[in-house]
Formats: structure tokens, sequence, C-alpha cells
């Protein structure tokens, strides 16, 4: 089961779904491009880094990002921007409800470089990220964090086994 997880994107969804998360046991460590929304998380307690290097140096074993940022080219960047930092094996969330074609694309670019890709609709607005998110997974079953649901409070999470075989068999 997951315990650490990089949350990155500190905005209307992501600040409280980092709350959630440490209020249901995970050690969160986050990351946002604007000082003003670091600084509201480390007064919240969140433990809050200026840049995505020394949050993954936070990390260890097989680390898990979970992008909470806006969906499009933004994804591309951060993806852009972690992957040298990445090794086989790690995971990658995008819960910014992208478009599915990009969620397949980036799926299939993350598996030839061996990194786990999740597209995790994440839907509930401003209080169901605090208290009640819910997720639909899309990716691969047997990565860890689909398997096992994300444990949130009170999460409810749907695998989405059609877009993985939409996935799998492109």
């Amino acid at each position: 089961m997951v315990t650490q997880i990089g949350l990155i994107g500190l905005g209307k969804m992501g600040f409280p779904l980092a709350q959630n998360m440490i209020a249901n046991g995970f050690e969160v460590y986050t990351h946002d491009l604007l000082p003003g929304l670091l600084e509201r998380a480390r007064e919240a307690g969140l433990k809050a880094y200026k840049d995505t290097d020394a949050l993954l140096a936070q990390l260890s074993g097989r680390k898990v990002l979970w992008l909470m940022i806006p969906a499009g080219p933004a994804v591309d960047h951060a993806i852009e921007k972690l992957l040298p930092q990445l090794q086989p094996g790690d995971i990658l969330i995008d819960g910014g409800n992208s478009y599915f074609e990009d969620s397949v694309r980036r799926y299939r670019y993350l598996a030839e470089r061996q990194i786990d890709f999740l597209d995790c609709g994440t839907s509930g607005g401003v209080g169901g990220a605090r208290h009640g998110v819910c997720t639909m997974i899309g990716g691969k079953p047997e990565v860890p964090t689909a398997r096992n649901s994300f444990r949130l409070s009170p999460c409810r999470t749907a695998t989405c086994t059609r877009a993985k075989l939409a996935v799998d068999t492109m």
C-alpha cells in the first residue's frame, strides 16, 4: 500500500486533497509554482517545496506523484520536467481530468520509459477533495495505487477497466 506521495499543484483542488491525504495517514510532500500557495500550505502544516527536485528528494523507494494541475499542455510540461528524475516502476498520476486521448498518449509515452501512468479523474469539488473525493482511475490494474485504491476519506473509487482495455489494445 502506498503511504508516501508527492502532490504537485496546491490550487483549488490540490490543497484540500493534500489535507485529505494527510488526515488519512499519507506522508504528503507538495509543490506549487506560486509562492503564495506554498506559504498557505506551510501554514496549514503541509510539507511544501519550492521546486520538484526538493520534493522528489523526500520520496523513498517507488515514487508516487499526483499532478493536480490544469489539463492540457501544463501536464505535458510537468511530465517532461519530472521524467529525468523518475525511475522505472515509479507512478505518475494525472488528477486534472485530462482529455482521454491525451491520457492514452501519455500512458504510451511513459510506458516506453517504464513509468506507470494513471489517469485519475478527480471530482467532488473542493469539499469532496477535502472530505470525500471521488476518483475514476484509468490505467493498468496491477499498479499498486489502482489496485489498493487511495483510501481517502470517504473514498469512492472506480477502476475503469474499459479505459484500461482501450489503452492496452491501441
